[in-house]
Order: structure tokens, then C-alpha cells, then sequence
């Protein structure tokens, strides 16, 4: 019999910028975020740069990382639009926090 899984919920914060002064990625890389992994989650957009997400794991080190690779992955869809970017992650009803 497989173990259920647990949920929790996870505040993410973006911090995103145009890494050129002249660049235009910033939007597109917010875009594809949405459409390529926060919707993965569950996401609902709290603000322009907050996202409610829904995280189902097995055990602790399953969450960590889950919300270590999905970093890795939002950095690269930066990364790709020519952007820099930081993000924080706060689970709801805690004081876990990860960035």
C-alpha cells in the first residue's frame, strides 16, 4: 500500500529583472513560468510577484527538493529570457522558509 501523500501550501516570491537595458524578457519569462511550472502547483497568483502554489510530498527532504528543483528551473526559464532573478519560498501556517 503507497503512503498518502502530504500538502501544504507555499507563499513564492519573484524577484525578476531585465538583465539588459534594453531587453524585453522580463515578461515573457513571468509568462512561461506560469504556463511551463507554477502550473504544476496549483498556482494562484497573489500580486504581481506572489504566487500561492500547492506542494504535494512524501516526507520533508520530498518538499525541500521539489521547491529546490522548481528554483532550478524558474532560473533557467530566466536565464533564457536574459534575466536575473531570486526567489523566496514561505510555507503557509509556519515558519519554513527556503531562498
Amino acid at each position: 500500500m503507497e503512503a498518502e501523500l502530504k500538502q501544504t501550501k507555499i507563499i513564492l516570491q519573484i524577484e525578476i529583472e531585465n538583465g539588459t537595458s534594453w531587453g524585453r524578457g522580463k515578461s515573457r519569462a513571468i509568462e512561461s513560468m506560469e504556463i511551463f511550472h507554477l502550473s504544476e502547483f496549483s498556482f494562484r497568483k497573489l500580486g504581481d510577484d506572489e504566487y500561492e502554489l500547492t506542494f504535494k510530498y512524501e516526507d520533508d527532504a520530498d518538499l525541500e527538493e521539489q521547491i529546490y528543483d522548481l528554483y532550478s528551473e524558474l532560473q533557467s526559464r530566466a536565464d533564457d529570457k536574459n534575466c536575473s532573478l531570486q526567489c523566496y519560498f514561505r510555507e503557509i501556517g509556519s515558519d519554513r522558509q527556503w531562498d
